[in-house]
């Protein structure tokens, strides 16, 4: 990108180029850095930018960072569970928003987690309104491009037609979210990926944070990397804290600026903005993490990554077991030592990996026989599976 204009407040990066009329929503600061670039020759068709702010008094929905929100649909006991007590990342909970309604998710501390959205879906239901979702119900994948930092507003007004349901509209939308930590427990260093002082393996077996150089802000050219080695029984789980690293090219690729995470078996390549996500489960307790950056770019603020060891079990199975509430699901099982790494998922049609090597995951509903799907099959596998009657579970991209 030649041209752009760039909004950074501390907790969330708006990037803006081409044309542009829009209304931002508001932003919980004393202070904004506003950046704008042009490198392109003088062209008298374009017009440059304007911004019209203001102050205004805080909205009710909106939850700012260190703060208590005004209502929640999300249980914040004062007794604070187990894993937010160890600064560990959370099991994966889920909630349900009516048309009609909103809801605002947030971590217990939050300021010590970023929320992350797992998954959204729309949902029609049997009745036609709005209960807690059942498995019977249709669903159909939501893109709602949420940025959530400690806290996610989410309101469904505007009813939504589903295509893969028979275009009826969405009763209630589903999200499943988790809570990354922010930092280490006891307040324990991070890693700066440059660091030469710094061993270029380095063993940990419980927990790691790792930081591009001057976290968060980015400069200068970098080529660096850094292995994490864990116990042999162990492998690693990480999640993106915070990425905002140059966009990829036209042609797809992130040769100005990435980070790669790397194991025996798998490869992840991340670059331009990123949301909070949980991104790889390794095969083995060895992963090693790359980081390059050609050149000086303002705006960027670089990387924050946070990993936990889980036992590597053996022969594990996935099954799933829901406990409701009114509005907010929280799935006991299965737990995230039981996480599969991205190479023993369970198998895909048309492969699992596309032209440029990057895994890709089951998606629900997909089409089979002209059938939406909301489970793994058995019937008809792609692969046969060794073994008499023998029928391994899968599902589909599409």
């Amino acid at each position: 990108i030649n041209d752009y204009l760039i909004i950074n407040a501390p907790h969330v990066a708006y990037v803006y180029c081409g044309t542009r009329k829009l209304a931002i929503l508001p932003i919980c600061t004393t202070a904004i850095d506003i950046q704008y670039k042009t490198s392109s020759p003088p062209n008298l068709f374009y017009k440059g930018f304007k911004l019209y702010f203001e102050w205004i008094p805080k909205p009710i929905d909106l939850v700012c960072p260190g703060t208590s929100p005004a209502t929640t649909m999300t249980s914040v006991n004062t007794t604070l569970p187990i894993w937010a007590q160890n600064l560990q990342i959370s099991p994966i909970f889920s909630a349900h928003v009516c048309l009609g309604s909103s809801i605002t998710l947030q971590c217990p501390r939050d300021s010590d987690y970023v929320l992350s959205i797992v998954q959204s879906m729309y949902g029609v239901t049997a009745t036609g309104l709005c209960e807690n979702p059942s498995p019977a119900d249709c669903l159909q994948e939501a893109s709602l491009g949420l940025t959530c930092a400690q806290s996610c507003y989410i309101g469904y007004y505007i009813p939504k037609p589903l295509v893969q349901c028979q275009s009826k509209n969405a009763d209630y939308i589903l999200i499943d979210y988790q809570c990354i930590p922010m930092r280490l427990p006891n307040n324990d260093n991070t890693i700066d990926i440059c660091n030469s002082t710094i061993a270029n393996t380095i063993a940990l077996d419980t927990v790691m944070m790792m930081i591009s150089p001057q976290y968060p802000t980015l400069d200068g050219v970098h080529n660096c990397s850094k292995t994490i080695e864990a116990s042999p029984n162990k492998r690693w789980m990480i999640s993106i804290v915070d990425l905002f690293l140059e966009e990829q090219s036209h042609i797809g690729d992130c040769d100005v600026s990435s980070l790669t995470i790397v194991d025996e078996k798998d490869q992840v390549v991340m670059c331009g903005l990123r949301q909070p996500e949980l991104v790889m489960v390794t095969y083995g307790n060895i992963v090693e993490f790359k980081f390059i950056s050609t050149h000086q770019a303002l705006g960027y603020r670089g990387f924050k990554v946070y990993a936990e060891t889980i036992m590597n079990l053996s022969n594990v199975t996935i099954s799933t077991m829901t406990t409701t509430t009114a509005a907010t699901t929280r799935r006991t099982s299965p737990p995230i030592t039981t996480f599969l790494p991205v190479s023993l998922q369970i198998p895909v049609y048309g492969g699992t990996t596309t032209n440029n090597g990057t895994r890709q995951y089951c998606k629900f509903p997909f089409i089979y026989q002209g059938n939406p799907q909301s489970n793994c099959l058995t019937v008809d596998p792609p692969i046969p599976a060794p073994g008499e009657g023998v029928q391994e579970p899968w599902c589909s991209l599409t």
